[in-house]
């Protein structure tokens, strides 16, 4: 479900909806990789990373739903359009893809648009790139295809030290998580907190009710267009509550409040 203002998603020429909470970065590339990580993270709620073909399918299948993909064209083990083919086989909402190449062919241009992708670039690629074709495309599809939010109720039972004490188990506040995911959240929590902080949360999916330990990875500061909040990375939840999530986020489940 992980900051510095900076350029970015939240920029007045490139701002792109804050749903792109989950990413996907696939490059042979450990260097092209890690440097895509560092520049998307503070404008993400997580970002995964495949190093070929064969990855990019087990992220797609494990963390779905994703929102962004971004890839090489050529790859160790295939390329991007073979990418392209297993996207379109996705079940429900299916992620918005950016191939990059490292020189380009009109050819490949126009064979990546046909098979879905919403854009090819160039390296080097910057930041602003990503997220003006992705700005463009989302103008001209979200009209006739919004995207679900999985979110809901979540109650801060305990944090840091307090974490298993005798009033962990009682409720302390009340929050709303939107960009629920398997492997995290936004939490509006309307005030920062600190970036590493632990917490102990209930998260309620309906009738039911899941526990899970999460850890703080990105904090977001009131008055960048929203209230502020945190982006949490979960830690660890039992296997019932893994089994609930999953069902949940898989299911496309929307706001509950």
């Amino acid at each position: 479900m992980g900051g510095s203002q900076g350029e970015g998603l939240r920029g007045a020429d490139t701002a792109v909806p804050s749903f792109f909470s989950k990413v996907l970065v696939v490059s042979g590339s450990a260097v092209f990789r890690e440097l895509l990580r560092l520049i998307l993270v503070p404008h993400s709620g997580d970002v995964l990373l495949a190093k070929n073909h064969e990855e990019s399918r087990d992220r797609l299948t494990q963390f779905s739903p994703v929102d962004v993909v971004i890839c090489d064209v050529r790859l160790p083990d295939g390329n991007g359009f073979d990418l392209l083919d297993d996207v379109a086989r996705v079940n429900g909402v299916r992620p918005e893809v950016i191939l990059v190449a490292e020189r380009g062919m009109e050819s490949d241009a126009q064979r990546a648009t046909q098979k879905g992708a919403v854009g090819l670039l160039l390296k080097p690629v910057s930041f602003r790139q990503i997220a003006s074709i992705l700005k463009q495309h989302v103008g001209r599809s979200a009209a006739r295809s919004p995207r679900r939010r999985p979110g809901g109720r979540v109650c801060l039972l305990g944090m840091g030290s307090q974490i298993g004490t005798d009033d962990a188990a009682v409720p302390q506040l009340l929050w709303y998580a939107r960009d629920l995911s398997t492997t995290g959240a936004f939490l509006e929590t309307e005030s920062p907190l600190p970036l590493g902080s632990k917490l102990d949360l209930a998260i309620e999916i309906g009738n039911i009710k899941i526990r899970v330990k999460a850890e703080v990875v990105r904090v977001q500061a009131p008055g960048w267009g929203s209230g502020g909040g945190v982006g949490v990375r979960f830690v660890s939840y039992g296997d019932s509550s893994r089994e609930v999530l999953h069902a949940y986020v898989s299911a496309g489940g929307v706001d509950t409040y």
